[in-house]
């Protein structure tokens, strides 16, 4: 881990603060530094100075270890009024990354897959921890450590992310950053004071369509994605080396229940061609789990460049859910836009929404 290993050992030596905190006069506890902007989400998330802060918004904090080891913490401010209710979805996520299947029902990712729950506080509120750990093919274990904080009318997700194979192929374990976990977990609080509404991001693009606004951030990405005004957009997510900028809105209305969500994959090396033949099951690959229906692939424009759309539906234990997945090919990179239709709604009740969203996609 280069010389992150030796620093994170070499200040527990000489300060023990991963095992008792050392605040300095600001409140920040020595070796470690705020991850996020207090004043806008209502805790305080710190990290080992060594870590990179990615992003940190007034509803997500996202930090990792190093360019090297891809470890990760991750928080959101998320609307829950229940564990409960917060842990089944959360669930249902992890089902959909260690139980992936492909179109014939051959399983193409873990081998098992086990969650351990516990009680737990965290910034003296009550919370449930759990550890989940899965196996991803011929890649090896991947473990994460998942804690819910409820506090007042939200659940805060804090989330650490293990790969427990570094990418020169070296092996480890989170045991290695058993201690700077404790700490961030330790340190984490929440602040006094009323904490203001999830607000909103405002992205302006010209040529926005009437009746629709833009989902995307322009400064940070090369295209607009544009939804019909009833949909709530949410703050694009800055990438990293390892994930793609994400942009994404939903629509949570009475019986509606849309969400829609682009990513950029990296196939630079591969033309459109090569990588449109094997769409079909990049996508089962990434985005579903357990078994497979009514999956349909067929051809279309995107901003007068080439694309596919594949629908399918994916049977979780927590219920079915509609998918409705394009792929454009430009700039070197295949930009996939995914809709989710939650429950037992079919597409002819969200097309119209989801003509718009398409027809309007542009590169910028």
């Amino acid at each position: 881990m280069k010389r992150f290993i030796v620093v994170l050992l070499a200040l527990a030596c000489l300060c023990g603060i991963f095992l008792v905190s050392c605040d300095d006069e600001d409140g920040i506890p020595d070796g470690m530094k705020y991850a996020n902007d207090k004043s806008k989400v209502g805790y305080s998330l710190f990290v080992p100075d060594a870590w990179v802060i990615d992003t940190a918004t007034d509803r997500v904090t996202l930090a990792h270890a190093s360019s090297s080891d891809p470890t990760s913490v991750n928080v959101q401010r998320l609307s829950y009024t229940s564990l409960d209710k917060w842990w089944a979805d959360t669930k249902s996520s992890l089902e959909r990354s260690f139980t992936l299947k492909s179109a014939d029902g051959k399983v193409i990712r873990a081998v098992e897959y086990e969650v351990v729950g516990q009680d737990a506080v965290v910034g003296g509120q009550n919370a449930k921890k759990y550890v989940a750990t899965g196996v991803w093919g011929e890649n090896g274990y991947y473990t994460f450590d998942i804690y819910g904080v409820l506090k007042g009318d939200s659940v805060y997700s804090i989330v650490f992310a293990f790969p427990c194979t570094k990418r020169d192929g070296t092996s480890y374990t989170k045991d290695y950053h058993a201690e700077a976990v404790k700490a961030i977990i330790d340190e984490f609080k929440f602040e006094d004071g009323e904490l203001s509404p999830i607000t909103e991001p405002s992205y302006e693009v010209d040529g926005t369509p009437e009746g629709m606004k833009c989902a995307s951030n322009p400064e940070i990405l090369d295209y607009a994605l544009f939804v019909p005004s009833e949909f709530t957009v949410e703050n694009t997510l800055s990438g990293t080396d390892t994930v793609s900028n994400v942009a994404s809105a939903y629509l949570y209305s009475g019986p509606k229940s849309i969400n829609v969500n682009v990513m950029q994959w990296n196939w630079s090396e591969a033309s459109y061609e090569e990588w449109q033949a094997e769409f079909s099951n990049q996508v089962l690959n990434s985005f579903v789990s357990s078994d497979i229906e009514n999956s349909a692939l067929q051809n279309l424009k995107i901003d007068d460049l080439d694309a596919v759309r594949l629908d399918f539906t994916a049977s979780l234990d927590s219920g079915s859910f509609n998918y409705q997945t394009y792929a454009v090919f430009a700039r070197g990179s295949v930009h996939v836009i995914t809709f989710t239709i939650r429950g037992s709604d079919s597409y002819e009740n969200y097309q119209a929404d989801i003509d718009k969203i398409i027809g309007s996609f542009k590169f910028i």
